[in-house]
């Protein structure tokens, strides 16, 4: 008898972890990034990056194009798909890559129902000093 209750609680139990994963595949934080110019040695993963939405008035070399998509479903997440939700990827792709800073170009939001989605258009940099280096924070934070 036991044997015959353990089969369908495992079935149910299968069901319900496919219909989990399903659902949160449509909540989560993506990015793909592109080097577009040097290769340069990765920064800590934690090292300061700031995000701006203003280019920087120094010279600059573009060092890697960073798309972010920030997708919720409102049901399952209950967040909203915000600016604030991204900038910690921003900050780790521009480290990833060594630039000095990550300028946000262009921001998208979508939304379908209890869908939403965010799509954020960046570029990493490295800021040009005299000597031709790139700044190790180019007075950035």
């Amino acid at each position: 008898m036991k044997r015959n209750l353990l089969k369908p609680i495992a079935v149910v139990c299968a069901a319900l972890a496919l219909a989990s994963t399903g659902l949160s595949q449509f909540s989560g934080i993506r990015s793909k990034v592109k080097v577009v110019g040097p290769t340069l040695p990765a920064k800590p993963r934690d090292c300061e990056m700031e995000v701006t939405t203003r280019e920087s008035e120094k010279g600059y070399e573009k060092v890697a194009d960073i798309d972010v998509y920030v997708k919720r479903n409102r049901i399952t997440r209950g967040r909203d798909a915000s600016y604030d939700e991204a900038i910690p990827e921003l900050k780790k792709q521009g480290c990833k890559v060594g630039g000095d800073l990550v300028v946000v170009l262009r921001q998208v939001v979508s939304q379908s129902g209890e869908f939403k989605l965010l799509y954020i258009k960046a570029i990493a940099i490295r800021v040009k000093v005299s000597d031709g280096q790139g700044a190790a924070h180019a007075g950035h934070s």
